[in-house]
């Protein structure tokens, strides 16, 4: 098989999955990519995980905002969208420290209803792919949502629909490379399963935006 992002032709076989029909994650050895193949269906991957555990959502919210903050506009209001809001404790942070105009998408019905009523948020519990904005944004945000997503590369086309022309992009990813993931293997809790397609590390991503022709913000805590 070829690797989906540099084409490849040697991969590794990574660890087991908990997909059904499709036990194993490969590597790419040449880029590091990380992915299920064969793909498993996408109503199946639709029909994965539970979004509705809003305390480990407000936890995060506040490891978000401390890594993005920096990247954020500092003067002036500006509309920001939150793709896969969960229960919206991250978009609420946003909206209570920062001048924003803030949209949430959450396609668990569950908790787009508790951020809706809890929080008082504008949320669309629909699909990414299906929302639609007269306005673009200046930020989109995604935490832990790309390595979900079924076609990576319809995502990024939607993002770009959207995104303002001087707008920022940003994703927070769980990090194939981390020292965890190399001492621990599938015993880490990090290690991403079920509906899980994509597992990134730096060297991969930076082809997978520049491919797509995106200047990089280096980021560093």
């Amino acid at each position: 098989m070829r690797c989906p992002i540099c084409e490849g032709r040697e991969v590794s076989r990574f660890y087991r999955t908990q997909f059904s029909a499709t036990p194993y994650f490969y590597r790419c050895n040449a880029c590091g990519y990380c992915f299920v193949w064969p793909r498993p269906e996408r109503s199946y991957s639709e029909q994965q995980g539970d979004a509705t555990d809003a305390h480990k959502n407000e936890v995060l919210s506040w490891d978000y905002y401390s890594k993005i903050h920096n990247f954020l506009p500092q003067k002036g209001r500006f509309r920001f969208l939150e793709v896969g809001a969960s229960t919206g404790y991250f978009s609420k942070l946003i909206e209570d420290r920062c001048d924003a105009e803030v949209i949430s998408i959450e396609m668990d019905v569950k908790a787009a209803c508790y951020a809706e009523t809890r929080l008082d948020l504008v949320v669309y519990a629909e699909p990414f792919e299906s929302f639609r904005s007269d306005q673009s944004f200046d930020v989109i945000f995604s935490g832990h949502v790309i390595e979900h997503v079924f076609d990576r590369f319809e995502y990024l086309r939607k993002c770009s629909d959207l995104l303002s022309e001087k707008g920022v992009l940003i994703f927070l990813t769980p990090n194939a490379d981390a020292w965890k993931q190399i001492m621990l293997h599938d015993e880490w809790g990090g290690v991403p399963n079920g509906d899980t397609h994509n597992f990134f590390q730096e060297n991969q991503l930076l082809i997978f935006w520049r491919n797509w022709g995106w200047p990089l913000v280096p980021m560093r805590r």
